[in-house]
């Protein structure tokens, strides 16, 4: 008996069936495609939110999303749990230690108590504590160990991502709001205007100095920026409780910083190399850990196929007079060892592992996609903060002249030179150019929002749990 056990233990720490985990390896570029959008330098990805965004008020929200955000509650929770659970898979191999009792008590009948040398009722009584364990002589154990440890790791890379997105999603609302915001002041103020120009040319057409064409088109144009009103206020409306949504409060009114044409965007945007992106994405590193636990998955499948062995200790007291129970002559000991193992099943074992294995193919598959999706993003910011840029710079000099050419053209009517025609048409063209300057304006913003987050920004490891 002890020789068997010695031999079980030195098996147990050198046998390990299964494939061992290597990473994925994955070709990224020497540099980003657009990298001329960008400077050399260490990413922004490293500057925390609230040195990016530089708003109080958009601070305020994203330090109440990041506490209250229900969502983010929730993932942080699966994150303890996923804790818990590798918790326990490590005591997978250590010994069971319990207690018991016994007591019987055994009648025979008379023909049978004849046969076994007598018909008094007899007791059997006991009281043990016992050991029980399975060396892990095929690293069963230690593959759900390794497994367990490897989900927790991406859960909490998920719990990261999504503190990342949580932060895009605020600030990405936060400058839709404040487009709205701004986008209605012109509305109001072209309502203004249109109302002023509407009583002119009405009184006009009373006098009988225009023609109700004009008259017609001019009340239309107040119908149209009073109906733009109500759109955008009902914007405004959705977008405060979009944000008190992601801020875990029902819907409140939010309280305004900054306009967007004053947000302060980074001097520099240093986003690093591609390579380094792989070990910043906490989305791809998740992936990474899901694939590294499935690798583990088909040890433990493949494990399964071959023999088990259990070692089972106990010592007591045993009698079968309860009087004598706790002597010296009722102490007792049992040691047992024994293997079980499949011989045929059908192929069934041999499936559980070709399932695993697909499973981590799947898995690897999936990872390859998270580091070629990352890569996207990052692209996609850097030219969408490049073009938009260009773009605003070219609106804005669409709204200044649009402005110059509606004067021009208010101007020319009021002294009797052109129609009411020439003039909608440009008071349409401001109202247009002021428009769209607003939401590239906002969309400046959140390129860059999405940039930021593209390159895994936002959290700080040190304080994320």
């Amino acid at each position: 008996m002890r020789s068997f056990v010695i031999l079980v233990l030195i098996a147990a720490i050198g046998c390990t069936v299964g494939p061992k985990y290597q990473k994925p390896v994955m070709e990224t570029p020497v540099q980003y495609r657009d990298s001329q959008y960008s400077k050399a330098g260490d990413s922004i990805s490293y500057l925390a939110w609230w040195d990016m965004f530089k708003d109080p008020a958009l601070q305020d929200l994203i330090r109440v999303s990041v506490t209250d955000n229900r969502n983010l509650r929730t993932t942080l929770a699966r994150v303890q749990e996923a804790r818990l659970i590798a918790g326990y898979a490590a005591t997978g191999n250590l010994p069971m230690i319990g207690y018991g009792g016994r007591v019987q008590r055994v009648d025979l009948s008379n023909d049978n108590a004849n046969e076994v040398g007598g018909g008094a009722p007899r007791g059997n009584f006991g009281l043990f504590a016992q050991a029980t364990w399975e060396p892990d002589f095929w690293g069963k154990f230690r593959n759900d160990r390794k497994a367990s440890e490897a989900e927790m790791r991406g859960r909490e890379n998920d719990y990261r991502w999504m503190n990342i997105s949580l932060i895009a999603d605020v600030a990405s609302q936060y400058f839709l709001l404040r487009d709205l915001d701004e986008r209605l002041e012109i509305a109001q103020r072209t309502l203004t205007s249109r109302e002023s120009t509407f009583d002119i040319i009405n009184k006009r057409f009373e006098k009988g100095e225009v023609a109700e064409l004009d008259k017609l088109q001019a009340e239309g144009q107040v119908a149209i920026a009073n109906a733009t009103i109500y759109n955008l206020t009902r914007g405004i409306r959705q977008s405060e409780n979009m944000l008190s949504i992601l801020t875990g409060r029902s819907p409140i009114e939010i309280r305004r910083g900054l306009k967007n044409a004053e947000q302060q965007l980074p001097p520099e945007l240093p986003v690093g190399l591609p390579s380094t992106l792989l070990s910043q994405r906490p989305d791809v590193l998740s992936a990474e850990q899901a694939f590294q636990a499935q690798v583990s998955r088909i040890g433990v499948a493949e494990a399964m196929r071959y023999p088990s062995f259990n070692l089972m200790a106990a010592l007591g007291v045993y009698s079968q007079d309860l009087s004598s129970l706790l002597t010296n002559n009722a102490l007792a000991n049992v040691l047992n060892a024994s293997v079980s193992g499949p011989i045929f099943q059908f192929g069934r074992n041999k499936k559980r592992v070709d399932i695993e294995r697909q499973r981590s193919e799947q898995l690897r598959l999936q990872y390859e996609q998270a580091v070629l999706n990352a890569l996207k993003d990052v692209q996609d910011g850097l030219v969408g903060i490049e073009t938009y840029r260009k773009e605003r710079e070219s609106l804005e000099k669409y709204v200044r002249t649009s402005r110059r050419t509606y004067e021009l053209s208010l101007a020319r009517y009021d002294a009797g030179y052109s129609s009411y025609l020439e003039l909608l048409d440009a008071e349409r063209m401001l109202f247009d150019a002021e428009n769209r300057a607003c939401v590239v304006r906002r969309e400046q913003l959140v390129a860059l929002v999405h940039l930021y987050r593209a390159l895994g920004g936002g959290w700080d490891p040190a304080t994320v749990f």
